[in-house]
């Protein structure tokens, strides 16, 4: 892992009340003892603080650096199962592909240590974040970009030679240390917001259709707000839609849960170092894994998050054309090397697209007035009629059709649509 994090310093107002009272001592001492030798260490005081974690660098006085990574939220059998089924997925990439990934020293998944909370060792990653050089007008030139993409494609495609049965989360069998697909199980979100239960969410899925329409099921069933109904119903007729039916069911494959340019590590000129923060890794479509563009030149499909026109002046988004210049650049360097592989990188930003809006609702009427868009032509001056997404949400939460399929009492329960 980069001491170059995207995670704010410990001056942040949001620093977890632990950082004080954390024994740094205690933990270079922990450092001391798992390596071989007990060569002895010192631990940087100012952590960097992430969205789920704190993270602390350690050097050793032969120079060897690692890194220690503390959950904020408190211990729970959740954040055991979790932080477990993490370090699976991280250790099978680490033995059977050579994409640059943090090794995992020691991992303690219970607060039963001289620390008094679950933490991980783990190796460091030398290199940058990109996150740091893509706006550099010095560093960023199209050799160092399609260096970037280049070496990214490959690594990824590595990704593509190790096929799961099905949808759902890397474990392994206890008794035969054999890996197998399980179901989902809490996210950090889930554990930050107070879940606790380690019992599974849902899953595994054989299909690609059945697993985001499951999703979308799920938040139906429990919803009573008309507006979000409407909207759930027009995204479960889209993700009927899009997703490629030629690759619905099995093989499936590890997937980086989020592929943006702050978790991408390279050197000077643009080759990749490492590729962290695979917490929350999934079995998935190979759409969604190993064949998808980075997500950072996607942005522009998650409208509510694209801030192009805010941060046009000082330069820290790309265009939309400029976006999908770079979509073009680096589907030419995964075709080369997977050609029977990209014509799903080349619809890969639309899936990735979908999972966001069934995920993130706040998100969600931006990315289906954008695939509303996409899918009906748009507007232009000779069709004022068209039907934008809010005239499609709008009128569908007021037909007989939402009445007949929701039921007055639900519907009722709701209120109109606002």
């Amino acid at each position: 892992m980069s001491d170059h994090s995207s995670a704010s310093s410990a001056s942040s107002a949001s620093v977890p009340s632990f950082v004080d009272n954390l024994n740094l001592n205690t933990l270079a001492f922990l450092a001391t003892n798992a390596r071989t030798g007990g060569v002895a260490c010192v631990v940087d005081a100012v952590p960097k603080i992430g969205a789920y974690n704190v993270v602390y660098f350690l050097e050793f006085s032969d120079g060897v650096r690692w890194v220690a990574r503390l959950p904020i939220a408190p211990w729970s059998e959740a954040l055991r199962k979790r932080m477990s089924l993490d370090r699976i997925s991280l250790d099978f990439i680490g033995t059977n592909t050579t994409i640059p990934v943090p090794k995992i020293i020691d991992c303690q998944t219970t607060g039963n240590n001289a620390l008094g909370r679950p933490y991980i060792l783990m190796s460091f990653l030398p290199g940058t974040q990109l996150a740091k050089l893509w706006f550099d007008p010095v560093w960023f030139t199209d050799r160092r970009r399609n260096m970037v993409f280049q070496a990214l494609a490959g690594l990824m495609s590595q990704l593509s030679t190790h096929e799961f049965s099905s949808i759902g989360q890397l474990d392994i069998d206890p008794r035969t240390h054999a890996h197998y697909v399980g179901p989902f199980y809490p996210d950090l979100d889930a554990i930050s917001e107070g879940e606790t239960s380690p019992e599974p969410i849902r899953g595994p899925y054989q299909s690609t259709h059945v697993c985001l329409q499951g999703q979308i099921s799920d938040q139906l069933q429990k919803e009573t707000s008309t507006t979000v109904i409407s909207e759930l119903h027009l995204l479960r007729a889209y993700a009927g839609m899009i997703p490629d039916l030629t690759f619905d069911g099995a093989p499936f494959f590890l997937s980086h849960p989020d592929l943006g340019y702050q978790n991408i590590l390279v050197d000077a000129e643009g080759n990749v170092t490492g590729i962290v923060d695979w917490d929350g890794a999934t079995i998935g479509p190979r759409q969604s894994a190993f064949a998808r563009y980075p997500s950072w030149i996607t942005r522009d499909w998650d409208p509510l998050m694209y801030g192009y026109r805010e941060y046009r002046e000082s330069e820290q988004e790309d265009s939309p054309e400029t976006l999908s210049r770079f979509r073009d650049e680096y589907l030419a360097a995964f075709t080369r090397l997977n050609p029977s592989h990209g014509r799903l990188t080349r619809y890969s930003h639309l899936i990735e697209a979908l999972e966001i809006a069934i995920s993130q609702s706040f998100t969600r009427a931006h990315i289906l007035a954008k695939f509303t868009e996409y899918i009906y032509g748009g507007n232009d001056d000779d069709d004022e009629g068209f039907l934008s997404f809010v005239t499609l949400s709008r009128r569908l939460s007021k037909g007989s059709w939402v009445r007949d399929t929701v039921g007055e009492e639900k519907l009722a329960a709701g209120g109109e649509y606002v």
